[in-house]
């Protein structure tokens, strides 16, 4: 994923596309700091799951296949389903246990995820340094072999 997908370029593209439709300034600010305060909300917890998920000996390959749940809800998502199934649900409540994060975290992200907090962590993990681009790209492949197979 780069730049162009992430969150800030996804309210930046919404925010000229109601400047040029012509929404009235009042009504293009009020997407506008809901836009900044979703924003910020999903990168505080981006950056604070992520700093949790990189601790630990079994870190890297948590922060992995944590991207690759991220991007099959991301899709499941996209096409009007559930983000996550019972079984990846599951494994995230075992990834965040083994973090120290609480099952009751657990079932608060897998309810509250949307777009816009997998879009953010996803850039989040592009930047870091336990999963690199072409680690993420490998994880959307493997996906993507996994649609053509159901």
């Amino acid at each position: 994923m780069d730049i162009k997908n992430s969150f800030k370029a996804f309210a930046n593209r919404v925010i000229h596309s109601l400047r040029m439709g012509k929404l009235n300034e009042k009504d293009i600010k009020i997407v506008q700091r809901l836009l900044i305060k979703t924003g910020k909300k999903n990168l505080i917890l981006s950056n604070a799951l992520l700093s949790t998920l990189t601790k630990g000996e079994q870190s890297e390959q948590d922060v992995k296949r944590f991207a690759h749940l991220l991007d099959l809800a991301n899709r499941r998502i996209t096409e009007d389903k559930e983000p996550f199934s019972a079984g990846d649900k599951n494994e995230i409540e075992e990834i965040f246990k083994r973090h120290s994060l609480s099952t009751k975290a657990a079932k608060k992200f897998t309810f509250g995820i949307d777009e816009l907090l997998t879009m953010e962590l996803k850039s989040e993990l592009e930047k870091s340094v336990i999963l690199p681009k072409k680690q993420l790209e490998s994880c959307q492949r493997n996906e993507e072999k996994e649609k053509l197979l159901h």
